[in-house]
């Protein structure tokens, strides 16, 4: 309802993206980004860690595969990068897994 609210008041010019966090499953997740893009999120940024993981527990790059085709919108993950080296590891990590850029 937020995003559908805020796409209704916002003027057309004007790009509404969201930023949630994975969910217990996979498909839950695909869902809530599904749900994201009908209510007019034109991106989607996904922290990919759970509620209860803490910023020490290393961030699920591994689910990028199974979610960055969920929507037809571009979708960014968020999650352990504080370098420049691990914004290439990741990149790398993607490649190797055939998600798209």
């Amino acid at each position: 309802e937020i995003l559908t609210s805020l796409r209704r008041a916002l003027p057309s010019e004007k790009s509404v993206t969201c930023k949630i966090r994975m969910l217990p499953s996979t498909e839950k997740t695909r869902d809530f980004m599904r749900v994201c893009e009908k209510s007019g999120a034109e991106a989607i940024t996904v922290h990919m860690r759970l509620r209860e993981e803490r910023p020490a527990e290393p961030a699920h790059w591994d689910e990028m595969e199974r979610l960055w085709d969920a929507v037809q919108v571009p979708v960014l993950a968020n999650g352990d990068f504080f370098s420049r080296r691990q914004i290439d590891e990741f990149w790398k990590h993607c490649r190797d897994k055939g998600c798209r850029p």
